[in-house]
């Protein structure tokens, strides 16, 4: 499993996504679960979870400005 950020500032960017990317992505770092389960959990093909989770991702960069 995958451990969550524990820095305030990543939660706080986290949560100030749009609701489909702050979702994937707090299942997946917060809960634990993986994407083939997210896919199942919001019925979504697997694929789109990994799309979310991909663009999040460049969201959460561009907003905490690094890797």
């Amino acid at each position: 499993m995958t451990e969550p950020p524990q820095h305030p500032e990543v939660l706080e960017a986290v949560l100030s996504l749009p609701q489909n990317y702050r979702t994937v992505i707090y299942l997946y770092y917060y809960e634990g679960y993986k994407e083939t389960e997210i896919a199942g959990i919001l019925k979504k093909k697997v694929n789109t979870i990994y799309t979310w989770m991909y663009q999040a991702k460049q969201i959460l960069k561009k907003q905490l400005g690094g890797e």
